[in-house]
């Protein structure tokens, strides 16, 4: 089983989450970074994977 995740990625004009709970993936697709980065990081927090670390929360370009 996959461990609990959270990724955020561009794919065009697009912003992809991908959460991964328990094993299962959620793909939700938003058109603003700035939606699509704060549901991420509130999926981080209720999934208990936010460290408090500025890095955890910022969206990176690799």
């Amino acid at each position: 089983m996959q461990p609990n995740s959270v990724t955020l990625s561009s794919d065009n004009d697009d912003w992809i989450v991908v959460v991964v709970e328990d094993g299962e993936e959620l793909h939700r697709s938003f058109k603003i970074q700035s939606h699509a980065q704060n549901w991420s990081d509130g999926q981080r927090i209720r999934l208990g994977l936010y460290s408090g670390s500025a890095d955890t929360l910022s969206l990176s370009d690799d």
